[in-house]
This record gives C-alpha cells, sequence and structure tokens, in this order.
C-alpha cells in the first residue's frame, strides 16, 4: 500500500517528534511517500526545489498512492490541495486532528461528507485512528466516484 501522508511543513506549529511517530507507525503498514518531506535531514535538499517543482512532485505523489492521511491541527493551504485533489481523484482520505494543539478544524474538513476525521489526544489514538482507516480502506476495491455537489 502506498501512503500519502500530508500535513503542514512551512508554517506548521505541529511537533515534529509527534509527526514521527505517526510516520513510523505508517511505515509499518505500507510506503509512505512523503516519509522525506519530515526528516529534517533532508531539508536542504527540499529547499533546492522551486514552488513549482514542489507542486508537480507531490501531485504526482498523490495520483501513485492509494490513500491519503493528512494531520490537519495546523491550517495549511497545501494540505487543503492535497485533500481536494485527493477526493477528485476518489481516493479514500483520513484526517487526523488534535485539539491540543489549539486550533479549531476548518467546517470545510469536518463537514465533508466523503473524509474520515479523527480526533486524537495520544500518538495511541492516532495509531488506533489510522489501523481502522486502513483496515476500512483495504477492504473496498476501488476508488469511489467523483463527489457531486
Amino acid at each position: 500500500m502506498k501512503i500519502y501522508f500530508s500535513a503542514a511543513i512551512r508554517n506548521g506549529a505541529l511537533d515534529p517528534k509527534q509527526l514521527a511517530l505517526i510516520i513510523a507507525f505508517l511505515k509499518t503498514k505500507g510506503e509512505v511517500l512523503t516519509e522525506v518531506l519530515f526528516n529534517p535531514k533532508d531539508f536542504g535538499a527540499r529547499n533546492k526545489m522551486t514552488d513549482r517543482q514542489i507542486f508537480e512532485r507531490d501531485l504526482k505523489w498523490v495520483r501513485e498512492s492509494d490513500c491519503v492521511i493528512a494531520e490537519v491541527s495546523a491550517p495549511s493551504t497545501g494540505v487543503g490541495i492535497e485533500i481536494q485533489y485527493a477526493d477528485m481523484l476518489g481516493l479514500p482520505i483520513l484526517c487526523l486532528f488534535n485539539p491540543n494543539y489549539g486550533t479549531k478544524l476548518s467546517g470545510m474538513v469536518s463537514g465533508h461528507p466523503r473524509l474520515s476525521v479523527s480526533e486524537y489526544q495520544n500518538i495511541s489514538d492516532a495509531k488506533n485512528a489510522v489501523a481502522k482507516f486502513l483496515k476500512e480502506s483495504n477492504s473496498k476495491t476501488s476508488k469511489r466516484a467523483p463527489l457531486k455537489i
């Protein structure tokens, strides 16, 4: 299984250690296409890319993925674009939200009828939500049809 993991990077106020724990757990379930984005050792390589290259690379990874898991506790326009693109492709999407960061979850996320949204308080909660989501996603045989608005 190829997993696209997304979280605020440039303006994120998320705990890098917690993101690393989520990614480590995801790696036990499949290939995390975006793992390199969250590795502090690779930040320099990312800075050598143009914004256009980042955009094209990330959307290519979304297209290659079987599902998207997004940590949405820190608002991010980029994460929102990735979620919407994945939804347009019919991919299963899990949004993880931790209210301990002091932010409010966007109504566009919590009100979206096709996103799975799980609130978590600690890494154990996040792992349980991911495991449940992946189990449900694996039981589906094909991508969803586009959303009719």
